[in-house]
C-alpha cells in the first residue's frame, strides 16, 4: 500500500475557493490546476485520516496553550474526493478515528476535499445537519483541500492534517483547524444526545464563524455578521434556520477551541428547536439576579458544556494571543447570586443531577446522567406548561417523574435557596427567596377582568434582562371571546400573551403611555409578561407601576 502525506494547499470558502483567506491577513493563490481526469471507481482503495490540531485550554490561566496543540480526528465530516476540474467522484463520512476510504481506478489525478459539516440523514438513526459557514464571505461553507496526486497502481493511503496556522507567537498561515474544531465540538453534543434518543432529529444548524468576527457594537446596536461585527457569541434564528455565531477575531476574543462556549451556543439552539425556551436574552454573568426565564437559559447552557465534555470547568480564552481567559466551576462556586434568578445556582443545579460525583457539602447524592434530564425537556408537559420556562417550570416536572429521588432533589433545591418538596409547582407560586428586594414577590401576580395592580418594573438589579424588569401575571380565561388587554403605568408599556408555550398576542407598538391589544381566545389559563421599555430595551430605567385592564366583549 502506496502512502502519501497530502500536504493542505487551500482553507477557504465553497464561495472563494480561488483564494484561501489567512489568519491574520493576506490571500494565497490556488494551486496550478493538474490535468483532469475523468471519474472512475476501481478496484483500487484510496483510504485515510483526517485530522484537526485542537489547542486545548490552560488551566493555569484559561487562555489557550498551543504548546499543548494535538492531532485530533475530524469526527463525521464529509470528505470529498476530486478531479482536476474539481467535478466531484464520490463522498464519504469519516468515522470517529477520522478514517475514510474510497474506491478508485488507476492513475488518476484527485485531491481530497474536508467539508466542513455534518451529515445524517436518519434511516433508523439520529439524524442532523450542521454547516460551518463564514459569514463575512456570502454564508459560504469551510472547505481544505489537499494536493492534486495520481491514484498509481496500487492501494495508497492520504492523510489530510488541517493545521491552526498558529506560527508561535501570532496566527500567520491559514487558520484551517477552527472550522473543524468547532464541528467536532457540536459531534460531541450530537452524539451524547443520540446516545440518549435513538430517534432524534436535528434540524438544520448553520455556525457562523470568521476570522474577522469581533466583539464590536455596530452604531445600531444590532450585529452585522457581513462585517463580523458581532458584539459576541450567540445563538439565533434567521428566518426559518438556526443560527450560532461564533467570535473569532485574534487578538481580542476567539471562540473555537472554547468548546465550553461552542457547546452553550448549542444548547441555546436545542432549547428553542426541540426543547422550549421563553428567554429574552441579553447580558448576563454568574452574579447577576436575572429574570428567571433568562437564569435558567443560560445555567442550563453552562451546565451542558459540563456535563458533554464531562469537565466541570466552563473555560473562555480571549485577549491577546489568546492567553488570557476566565472559568467557572458550574458544579459548585462562591457565587454571589443564589436562587430562582441565578444562572449560577441554575448551573450547579442541574451539573448536580448529572454527574457522579457526589459532594456532601452541596448535598448532591444523586447521579442521574443526561437521560432523565432530557427526558424533561423534551417531554409535551415541559414543552407545553402553561408557566414560562424557569427553573420552576422544570423542576417540577423532573421531581414529579423522579419519585424516588424525590428528597434528594429537594435538598438541592434547598442548598440553592429555591423552594421545595410539595411546595414546588412550575409558577414557584410559594417562593420566598425576594432576594431582599421589594416588586420581586410574587412572581406571577393572578390577573382578573377589570384593572389589575400595581405591578412594578424596577431596575433594582440592572436592566434589560434582569430580575423584575418583566413582572408576571396568570389570566385564566373561563369562556372564548374577544379580550382586550391594555396597559398602562409607563411612558412605553410593553407586554406580552402566552398561552401553553404559544405567543397569542403582542404589544410592543411603541405607543406612548398605553399599549392595548385585542385578541380572540379560548379558555384556559394564559400567562403574561409586562415591563416598562425602559427597563428592558431604552430611556432612562427606574420603577414604573404599571396597570392591565383586561375587557372581554
Amino acid at each position: 500500500m502506496m502512502r502519501r502525506a497530502l500536504q493542505l494547499t487551500c482553507l477557504a470558502t465553497t464561495a472563494a475557493l480561488a483564494a484561501c483567506g489567512g489568519g491574520g491577513g493576506g490571500q494565497s493563490a490556488a494551486p496550478a490546476p493538474l490535468p483532469v481526469t475523468a471519474c472512475a471507481s476501481g478496484s483500487l482503495q484510496l483510504a485515510g485520516t483526517i485530522t484537526y490540531d485542537r489547542v486545548p485550554s490552560n488551566p493555569a490561566t484559561n487562555g489557550l496553550d498551543y504548546e499543548s496543540t494535538v492531532a485530533a480526528p475530524a469526527r463525521q465530516i464529509t470528505v470529498q474526493l476530486l478531479n482536476g476540474n474539481d467535478d466531484v467522484c464520490d463522498t464519504a463520512t469519516t468515522d470517529d478515528a477520522g478514517q475514510f476510504s474510497f474506491s478508485v481506478a488507476e492513475n488518476l489525478n484527485l485531491k481530497l476535499r474536508a467539508r466542513a459539516e455534518l451529515q445524517q440523514s436518519g434511516g433508523g438513526q439520529p439524524a442532523w445537519s450542521v454547516q460551518v459557514i463564514d459569514n463575512t464571505q456570502g454564508s459560504a461553507l469551510y472547505v481544505a483541500d489537499g494536493a492534486i496526486a495520481g491514484t498509481g497502481t496500487s492501494d495508497s493511503t492520504r492523510d489530510l492534517h488541517l493545521p491552526s496556522g498558529w506560527t508561535g507567537s501570532s496566527y500567520g498561515a491559514p487558520r484551517s483547524a477552527a472550522p473543524f474544531a468547532i464541528a467536532d465540538s457540536i459531534y460531541e453534543a450530537l452524539s451524547d444526545f443520540a446516545a440518549v434518543d435513538s430517534t432524534i432529529n436535528f434540524p438544520l444548524l448553520r455556525v457562523n464563524w470568521s476570522v474577522d468576527n469581533r466583539p464590536v457594537t455596530p452604531g445600531n446596536g444590532q450585529p452585522n455578521l457581513p462585517t463580523g461585527e458581532v458584539i459576541t457569541s450567540f445563538y439565533t434564528r434567521f428566518g426559518s434556520v438556526s443560527n450560532l455565531v461564533l467570535l473569532g477575531a485574534a487578538g481580542l476574543d476567539t471562540d473555537e477551541y472554547d468548546d465550553h462556549v461552542v457547546i452553550h451556543e448549542w444548547g441555546h439552539y436545542f432549547e428553542d428547536r426541540l426543547s422550549r425556551s421563553d428567554s429574552v436574552g441579553g447580558p448576563h454573568g454568574r452574579d447577576d439576579r436575572l429574570d428567571m426565564r433568562v437564569a435558567f437559559g443560560e445555567g442550563f447552557g453552562n451546565a451542558l458544556s459540563g456535563m458533554v465534555t464531562d469537565d466541570p470547568f466552563y473555560r473562555d480564552a480571549f485577549g491577546e494571543r489568546q492567553q488570557l481567559g476566565f472559568a467557572i466551576n458550574v458544579e459548585s462556586g462562591d457565587d454571589n447570586s443564589v436562587g430562582w434568578f441565578s444562572e449560577a445556582s441554575v448551573q450547579e443545579l442541574l451539573y448536580d443531577l448529572y454527574d457522579s460525583t457526589n459532594d456532601a457539602a452541596d448535598s448532591d447524592d444523586i447521579t442521574l446522567g443526561l437521560a432523565p434530564l432530557y427526558d424533561i425537556l423534551t417531554a409535551s408537559g415541559y414543552r407545553s406548561s402553561a408557566a414560562f420556562t424557569s427553573v420552576f417550570s422544570y423542576m417540577t416536572q423532573l421531581r414529579a417523574a423522579q419519585a424516588a429521588n424525590q428528597s434528594q432533589i429537594d435538598q438541592l433545591l434547598a442548598g440553592q435557596q429555591i423552594v421545595s418538596g410539595t411546595q414546588l409547582d412550575a409558577f414557584g407560586a410559594n417562593e420566598t427567596n425576594n432576594e431582599g428586594a421589594s416588586n420581586v414577590l410574587p412572581i406571577y401576580t393572578t390577573l382578573g377582568l377589570g384593572s389589575n395592580g400595581p405591578i412594578c418594573s424596577v431596575d433594582t438589579f440592572g436592566t434589560p434582562n434582569k430580575l423584575s424588569n418583566w413582572r408576571f401575571g396568570r389570566f385564566n380565561v373561563s369562556t372564548s371571546g374577544s379580550y382586550t388587554f391594555t396597559l398602562t403605568g409607563a411612558s412605553d408599556p410593553d407586554f406580552i400573551v402566552d398561552r401553553l408555550g404559544q405567543r397569542v398576542a403582542t404589544g410592543f407598538s411603541g405607543q406612548a403611555d398605553s399599549e392595548s391589544v385585542t385578541v380572540a381566545l379560548n379558555p384556559g389559563e394564559h400567562v403574561l409578561a409586562m415591563s416598562a421599555f425602559a427597563n428592558t430595551g431604552g430611556g432612562s430605567p427606574g420603577q414604573f407601576c404599571l396597570t392591565m385592564n383586561i375587557e372581554v366583549d
